[in-house]
């Protein structure tokens, strides 16, 4: 089985961004994950977006599964190696890291939720049989990741913490 999905929430009109998104994904020195890329090609936004993580759950396959959005990218070409060992190493529910949210790095803490705007969607890794069990509480409104990670916080078991950055938005 495949490690990681990655998927992405792809808007047409920021083809630069994604552009360098999926070249943050080319690199991976560890190439065990699904890219699953949901496009908007007619500009629906946010609230169509965040329901496609819900209708197309069934097309996730990795053993976890990581939201790094169109206008985010990775910082370590070491990114899903590093995942990999800590898999390896620990067998989490929920791997929580920081990312650099506009020169601004969140989450402070990771190992309880952290409230409403503390986190971004790109800061965690969901084991699958948790992602399923917490994505329909993904709202369509924005800031709708919020209620799905809550739900995360609340089915894991085990929860690992990386204190530094391992994606920016861009």
């Amino acid at each position: 089985m495949t490690l990681l999905t990655v998927v992405t929430r792809h808007l047409l009109s920021r083809e630069e961004q994604f552009a360098v998104c999926a070249a943050s994904l080319r690199v991976q020195t560890d190439q065990d994950f699904q890219h699953l890329v949901l496009e908007d090609s007619k500009g629906h936004g946010i609230e169509w977006a965040n329901r496609q993580l819900i209708v197309h759950k069934d097309k996730v396959y990795g053993d976890y599964v990581f939201i790094l959005d169109d206008d985010d990218q990775l910082i370590s070409e070491n990114f899903v190696a590093e995942i990999r060992d800590i898999v390896i190493a620990n067998d989490p529910d929920l791997i929580v890291m920081q990312m650099d949210h506009k020169g601004r790095i969140l989450p402070k803490q990771g190992m309880r939720c952290p409230g409403f705007g503390e986190i971004g969607i790109s800061a965690v890794v969901v084991q699958r049989d948790v992602w399923m069990q917490a994505i329909e509480a993904f709202e369509p409104k924005r800031g709708g990741d919020y209620p799905f990670l809550t739900r995360c916080y609340e089915l894991a078991d085990k929860i690992m913490w990386i204190k530094k950055a391992m994606s920016k938005m861009q």
